[in-house]
């Protein structure tokens, strides 16, 4: 498989909207792959009108695997401009309600003096002891108390404010980040998507003249220009499409036709587009298979200070990286992933996986289909950033931790093509206990 970082600027305000409710609607916070690949078929209708064969095999086989485009906009200009991938903050990430984000500090060009922040962790591995201890044996109640007195600790931030301690509530922290690939994984959290947007006055038009119609105005809520969003695209290891995906993306930077969002006959929505290659996944596994074991060593290292029981021989988690609409076999939506529902997408067998723990959300996707030209089916998707922890009753051997790598690669669910059902196994954020 082949990989391609995207980093989508906006040279013009661009207008994202969430859904097509008839009485509103919420901007979304980032350009979803359903929207890049709406605007790169839109392309490739005006370039190459008549050029059907080259259309199906890029939009319409599912053969690459357009990503969502997350917000990447950066106080360190050394992040800033790096190739690095962007992530949503995992459900299990906390962060001081008040004084929220990681310990770094950058100068602030808008103040005097440096923001404070209180910095962020993950919850997991605590949630984890606990979720064991249910079922250990051996452990006693005191030792259950002090894995209760650890949970409660979470509620309220401990960090130190002068001669006092903060003691504000702890909160999910939200958003999306930027981690270096080296230990001790640097990380930075892109900038607020509210502080890139402003609210932009339009004059409604009168229908039947197409004019301006007096006393009607309306505010749209639009990204700034200079805006920028980050995603990789996936494709298959066949260079006639690798070049058709990069002559494309060429051509539509060479003639300025690229828009995406609403609003694009007012100006709104035009962008370009950065490719770079990114690393083609040969030697991947191995450091697929040391990330897993390398969260496992973690969790049996925390059991053991904690004193709880492990009961089955391998542990891992599974985080989303983006929306996951999962349906079983009567057509009903998911709303969690369990044991069974992951062996059998990733080929295991049956009773070999048990969930342990979950911190999951949902959301309803609604949009516009931009190939047929008319509004998409709502359907309803497991939020990004959600996490879940599972037990395996299977020894660690290549054979299906392979499995769940081509799992990890391909994704799961339905409409992978526009950037749903991108997972992670064993994100390395849960090994961050510790205030960063």
């Amino acid at each position: 498989m082949r990989y391609f970082s995207i980093d989508v600027r906006a040279v013009s305000p661009l207008a994202l909207r969430a859904d097509h409710a008839a009485k509103g609607s919420r901007t979304a916070e980032y350009i979803s792959g359903t929207v890049l690949m709406g605007g790169l078929a839109a392309v490739h209708r005006l370039l190459y009108p008549h050029d059907t064969p080259d259309f199906e095999d890029l939009f319409l086989k599912d053969r690459i695997l357009y990503p969502n485009l997350y917000p990447a906009m950066f106080g360190d200009e050394g992040m800033q401009e790096s190739n690095l991938p962007v992530y949503p903050f995992p459900r299990t990430a906390r962060t001081c309600k008040r004084f929220s984000g990681f310990l770094y500090k950058f100068k602030d060009e808008d103040k005097d003096e440096d923001e404070e922040r209180h910095g962020v962790r993950d919850a997991l591995l605590d949630w984890a002891m606990f979720k064991l201890s249910e079922s250990s044996e051996e452990i006693d109640s005191q030792a259950v108390a002090r894995l209760i007195g650890e949970l409660k600790a979470h509620k309220s931030c401990h960090q130190p404010r002068g001669t006092r301690i903060c003691l504000e509530a702890m909160d999910e922290m939200e958003g999306y980040y930027r981690r270096e690939d080296d230990e001790p994984y640097h990380m930075i959290a892109a900038e607020s998507t509210h502080s890139s947007m402003r609210l932009q006055t339009y004059t409604g038009i009168n229908r039947e003249l197409g004019t301006v119609e007096e006393g009607i105005l309306y505010n749209r809520e639009v990204f700034e220009e200079g805006s920028r969003f980050w995603g990789v695209a996936k494709l298959p290891d066949d260079e006639k499409l690798v070049d058709k995906f990069k002559k494309l993306i060429c051509e539509a930077n060479k003639e300025g036709l690229l828009r995406v969002g609403t609003g694009r006959t007012r100006g709104l929505g035009k962008v370009k587009i950065v490719t770079n290659t990114q690393s083609n996944g040969n030697e991947m596994f191995d450091a697929f298979k040391a990330r897993l074991l390398k969260f496992q060593q973690a969790l049996e290292k925390r059991a053991q200070a904690k004193g709880v029981q492990l009961s089955h021989p391998f542990y891992f988690t599974l985080t989303l990286h983006s929306p996951l609409i999962l349906a079983d076999e009567s057509l009903r939506y998911r709303g969690r992933i369990d044991g069974e529902t992951l062996a059998k997408e990733a080929g295991l067998p049956e009773g070999s996986l048990r969930l342990l723990y979950e911190a999951a959300g949902g959301q309803r996707i609604a949009g516009w289909n931009e190939l047929w030209g008319m509004p998409r089916t709502a359907e309803y998707a497991i939020d990004s950033g959600s996490v879940f922890l599972f037990a395996s009753a299977l020894q660690v051997e290549d054979a299906w931790l392979e499995r769940l790598f081509a799992l990890e690669e391909a994704g799961m669910g339905r409409r992978r093509a526009e950037g749903f059902g991108r997972v992670c196994f064993s994100d390395p954020f849960h090994l961050q206990e510790e205030l960063q």
